[in-house]
């Protein structure tokens, strides 16, 4: 499984492949960090079973009617123009034989994130507080975040393709690969989050963002070309 969805256009625009890359690779880990960055303030402030409840109703809801709902609407003008349209019934195989999460796969993987730690805080508060992390300088910002980076994803790609998808049950999907680099992104947000966050995103800390910047580019865009697995961290 190499897309979430049962229609994969087969023409291809270099410049779009580059920017799907891109925001793959950095806004997805990011946004699990910042989802990550607000988890153990809402939890300390609802409690557990609270925060759970409304991860729940805000994530699972909508991931529901998107794949129940949305999803079925959005393909079915193209299976009219495919050839399985004369065996009818499109429901029926839509849901048996290609029911995908599509683009809204990436919230039952937040959810299930939220509920490892909120299970975690409420048996072992005392491990999580532990847990929790400041970052006193830019350059402990940097190396950390390389560093789980580095080791959530190139050891994983010496088994598995950047292209795989794994499908659980339904439209149970996730990005093979990528799954650890999520929740090693997700739960350095909520190490700082429960920590020092204006320490560790101060402006001092940030300041060099603009540098971060580019050497990203210049690395994402020396080794795409070559597919060479450390240009996706």
């Amino acid at each position: 499984m190499e897309s979430t969805a049962p229609v994969v256009d087969t023409s291809r625009w270099m410049p779009l492949d580059w920017f799907v890359g891109w925001n793959e690779m950095f806004f997805m880990p990011l946004m699990f960090l910042i989802s990550g960055l607000f988890t153990i303030p809402s939890i300390e402030r609802k409690g557990a079973g609270s925060f759970l409840a409304d991860r729940t109703k805000r994530l699972g809801i909508p991931f529901v009617i998107a794949v129940t709902v949305l999803g079925p609407l959005v393909y079915y003008p193209s299976w009219l123009s495919s050839d399985a349209v004369g065996q009818g019934d499109f429901l029926r195989h839509f849901f048996t034989d290609y029911w995908s999460g599509g683009p809204a796969w990436f919230l039952w993987v937040l959810l299930t994130f939220c509920g490892i730690v909120a299970v975690a805080c409420r048996l072992l508060p005392d491990l999580m507080k532990k847990l929790s992390w400041s970052a006193p300088s830019a350059r402990s910002l940097v190396i950390v975040f390389l560093a789980v980076s580095l080791l959530t994803t190139l050891p994983v790609r010496l088994f598995v393709l950047p292209a795989a998808w794994s499908k659980l049950a339904g439209p149970f999907v996730f990005q093979t690969w990528k799954l650890l680099l999520y929740f090693a992104w997700f739960l350095l947000g909520v190490a700082l989050g429960g920590e020092n966050l204006e320490l560790s995103l101060s402006g001092n800390n940030l300041r060099p963002w603009p540098i971060w910047l580019v050497l990203g580019a210049f690395a994402y865009g020396g080794a795409r070309p070559a597919g060479t697995a450390w240009c996706m961290v």
